[in-house]
This record gives C-alpha cells, structure tokens and sequence, in this order.
C-alpha cells in the first residue's frame, strides 16, 4: 500500500511546476478515495475511518480549489462534486458517532437508555448509507475516472511563457481571498448559531490551503498562525456539534417528554459553556488581532 501524503505540502519559491501539481492532486484524490473506502467497510468498528474521510476530502478539495486554474472547468466541477457527494454520506455517519459519543458521556440523564438506542439504530443505517455511496458506480469508480482524465489534461495559464512568478501570485491571491473571506464571516455578540457556522466553513478552507501553500510565506504562518487558527476552530466544532445535538432533540419524538426536556436542558447548559470558551479565544478583539497579524505574513510581498 502506497504511503498515505502529509499534509504539509511544499511548494518550490520558484513556483509550483505541472509536475508538482499533478502529483500533490494525485496524491490528495488517492488518499480521499482510500479512506472513504475504510469508512464504508470498518467505519462502525472505528469511527475514526469516517472523520478521516471528512478531512481527505477537503483537503483534496482545498487542493482542486487552489489549482484550479490548471484544470479544465468542467472536469474540475465533476471531481469537486464527486467530493462534495461523498463527503455528505460520510457526514452523516460522522454526525450519529460524535452524537452517541456525547451521550455515552451522561448516562445519568433520565431516559438516556432510549435515547442512545436510538442513536445506534440512526448511526448503523448512516453507516449503511456510506457503504452504498462507496460502492455505487457514481461515486468512487467514477470520481476516480474523472480524476485520472483531470490529471491528464493539467496545463496552467499563467505557465505560458515561462511566467513562474504569475504562477506564484495566483497562488498566494487565492491564499489571501480565503484569509479575507474567514475574516470577514466572523461573528459578533448578538450572532446566531448559523452565523458560527459559516465562520467555521471559511475557517476550515482556510486551514486546508494553508496546509497547501505555508512554503510560499513566512515561517510564522506554519508555526504561529496555524496553531491559532486551528484552536479557534476547535472551539467552533463544539458549538456546531451541540447545535446539531439540540436539533436532534427537538425533532426527535420525544421532545416534549421529560426525558427530552432534561436532555434539552443539559445540552442548552454545554452550549453556554462552549460558548464561554469560544469567547476566551474568539473575542471579536483578539480575531481582529489574528487578522492583522495574517495580513501581515500573508500581504507582504513575496
């Protein structure tokens, strides 16, 4: 079995070559198609095989995204979509594991035997659904087909000539419209849940691309600024997760019931804990701080 990619790619100061783009696409589409495979044969046994999944597909995404210049438009939609699609079985498995994860954590809430039953028979039809999205002829077998024919056809436009530095520079202006786009998804005191979440979504594009594209700029994007952007979207994964929790509650058909409305009460009292703790490192303050900061490593000339 080939060695799965690291996650930390390094891109030339010369710029990125043909070559290199089409190997770092390879290995990054490879590796999405593996672990979607795992998840659909062991994901109930270990539920980390579906996160994994989770995570190899954006990361195979954020690298479509930020090449796509090199890429032919419509081929480059049907692998995103392909990704897209998978990934969206694969988080449904993801959400019942993390859901009876929770669960397993306050067994003394009454009435918590149901609701984890429940959980269960919802998590195994999720991991069932997963393992029909692997095997369909619509999704690996032809996301894998795409992908091959994709990578064939890789010839970048600002290659043409010779021109490395243009090369360069799409690269970093794509760098810099994903820092702008978390930046400016950041949410305020009087912010909905909804709000965090689209924050969170523009956070994790920005995580992925930096993974990508850390070579092209100061050291102290790697080393200081990813650390702290990573934190801030921990903190974010707790209040979407117990957002989706007390969603499920408040569908499920024993909301009104007591055990419901204890169980509805423990999770209103996490969320204001999780809160409490995006606050300490979310505060529109210290954001704004981090913005600057970014600018400052992410706008300097190369």
């Amino acid at each position: 079995m080939a060695e799965a990619p690291g996650k930390w790619q390094v891109i030339p100061a010369a710029g990125p070559t043909v070559e290199a783009v089409r190997g770092t696409l390879e290995a990054f589409l490879d590796e999405a198609c593996r672990r979607f495979r795992q998840a659909g044969r062991k994901g109930l046994e270990n539920s980390g095989h579906a996160h994994q999944a989770r995570v190899w597909s954006r990361r195979a995404t954020a690298a479509l995204a930020l090449y796509r210049d090199w890429l032919p438009g419509k081929a480059y939609r049907n692998v995103h979509d392909g990704l897209r699609d998978l990934r969206r079985a694969a988080d449904g498995a993801r959400t019942w594991d993390v859901w009876l994860e929770w669960l397993r954590d306050h067994v003394g809430i009454p009435g918590m035997e149901a609701w984890m039953e429940q959980a269960e028979i919802r998590r195994r039809k999720a991991y069932r659904a997963l393992a029909r999205a692997r095997r369909a002829d619509t999704s690996l077998a032809t996301l894998g087909e795409t992908s091959r024919k994709v990578l064939g056809r890789i010839a970048c436009r600002h290659l043409d000539g010779g021109s490395s530095d243009a090369a360069v520079e799409a690269v970093r202006g794509r760098v810099r419209a994903r820092m702008d786009a978390f930046f400016g998804a950041m949410p305020v005191g009087s912010s909905g849940m909804g709000d965090f979440h689209r924050f969170r979504i523009a956070g994790k594009k920005l995580r992925y691309t930096l993974e990508l594209t850390h070579s092209l700029f100061d050291p102290a994007l790697r080393q200081e600024l990813y650390p702290r952007l990573t934190a801030l979207l921990d903190r974010l994964g707790e209040l979407n997760d117990l957002a989706g929790f007390l969603g499920q509650v408040s569908r499920s058909k024993w909301c009104g019931t007591e055990a419901g409305r204890c169980l509805q009460d423990e999770l209103l009292i996490c969320q204001q804990q999780a809160l409490g703790k995006y606050w300490e490192v979310g505060h529109p303050e210290m954001v704004y701080a981090l913005q600057v900061r970014f600018h400052a490593v992410c706008c300097q000339p190369g």
